[in-house]
Formats: structure tokens, sequence, C-alpha cells
């Protein structure tokens, strides 16, 4: 068992490595006794802003349209701070809240990490998210179903939020590890009872995000899904999980 994970850790560069356990560790900075101080979100944040510019800027040099079109937008972003009222304040704005043209940067740049990540790295990347997301899936369930009105854990009016406090944040992170399990549906005997499970926790989330979120979904099982069969299966799971929380 040793020498498998280390054969697996030499299969991954390192910067890769660093980038996995930064995705590991974000689920867990999202944590209620992290909320009032978000330093650890944050530095999460800014240890990968560094290496998605590299990355971000190396891509663009040969020529991949998407990194030239983020930089682009970037640098839009960045003329329209210098222009307003407040430069400063609108060029800093606030990472926390993933604002301002630095927010807008750090954003641009987990992409480009993400992107450019090893086969291997990103074959365990979606299991790190999975592990973050059916956490936060739980804790959304106990939250609607005891009914939490109080304390760091309460609902947000009613609707299930996990540990990020905001079923709008809760609710784009289960979207977004959803529709990896949509493109990885072929890959693991899991998939069908992963995948209904995050319809659900979408489903805990309320309001306008569940339906955005299965508009999006739809979209992406036609895109992903390799066969038509495949392609029934996960809308119904996916609408069976949202309706059952509804």
């Amino acid at each position: 068992m040793i020498e498998r994970v280390e054969a697996t850790r030499r299969e991954i560069p390192v910067a890769d490595q660093v980038v996995l356990v930064l995705v590991a560790l974000f689920p867990i900075a999202w944590a209620p006794v992290f909320w009032q101080a978000s330093t650890p979100r944050v530095a999460i944040v800014l240890a990968l802003l560094p290496l998605g510019c590299v990355k971000l800027v190396r891509a663009a040099l040969r020529g991949d349209a998407a990194s030239r079109a983020a930089l682009a937008f970037i640098l839009a972003a960045a003329v329209s701070s210098s222009l307003s009222p407040a430069p400063l304040h609108s060029m800093l704005g606030s990472l926390d809240w993933w604002s301002g043209t630095i927010g807008l940067t750090a954003a641009l740049s987990c992409w480009a990490v993400g992107r450019d990540l090893s086969s291997r790295a990103r074959e365990l990347l979606i299991p790190l998210l999975t592990i973050g997301a059916l956490w936060n899936v739980l804790v959304a369930l106990a939250q609607v179903a005891l009914g939490v009105e109080t304390g760091t854990l309460r609902t947000f009016p009613g609707r299930g939020s996990g540990t990020m406090l905001n079923p709008v944040y809760f609710g784009a992170f289960l979207a977004g590890v959803l529709a990896c399990w949509l493109a990885w549906s072929r890959r693991s005997r899991w998939s069908a009872a992963v995948v209904l499970t995050l319809s659900f926790g979408v489903g805990l989330t309320g309001g306008r995000v569940p339906v955005a979120v299965v508009v999006v979904v739809a979209i992406a099982v036609i895109g992903f899904s390799e066969t038509r069969r495949i392609a029934v299966r996960n809308a119904i799971l996916v609408g069976a999980g949202v309706y059952a929380a509804t």
C-alpha cells in the first residue's frame, strides 16, 4: 500500500501535489469556526494566484484562445478600476467575496491552475472535491431536517447551506462537482449514487439555485453523455434528487 501511494506521488508533479492539498483544505476552510476570520480561504486563494497567473500567461503565449480571452478580461477590469472614483478600492476589492480586479484575477488563476493539471492529478481532484461536497450535503440535510434556526450552522431562512453558510455558494459548489461526475459517469460504479446525492443537496439550497442548476446540468448532460441511455439516466437522477429535496 505504501509503495502504491509512493508510486502515485511520483506520477504527479510537485506543483500539482500542492494544488491537490489546497483543494482538499478548501471545504474545511469554509467551516463556521473560520467564518468570522476568513484568513484560511484567502490564504488558499493567494497561494494559487501566482501559480495561476504564470500558467495563464504561458498558455496565452502559446496561442491558447481561452487564456488570451481571460487575460483580456483581467486587463479590461484593471482599466475599469483605474477609471473608477475609488480606483484602489475597486482594484483590491475583497478576496473573501471575490470582488475587485484582484478577486477576478484570483478566480481566473484558479481556473488556469485546474486546467493545467496533469491527467493523474485530475483523476484525484474529483474524489477530493466529492468528499467535501458529500460532507456538506450531510450537514445541509441535518440543518433542514432539524430546523436549525440559531448558531453558526443555522439555516439560511430555511435553506440548507452546509458549512458554507450561504446557499448560493453551496449550490454553486455542488453544481461544479455534479458537472464533473456527469462527465465522469462511465468511470465509476458509484456515479449514480453520487449524482443523485449531489442533486439532492442542490435541492436543499432552495430558492432559484436548484432551477438554475437543473438548466445548466441539463446542458451538461447533453454535452458530456456518451450515449443516450446515460443522458436519460443522468437527467432522471438529477431531476429526482432536486425534486426529493424541495
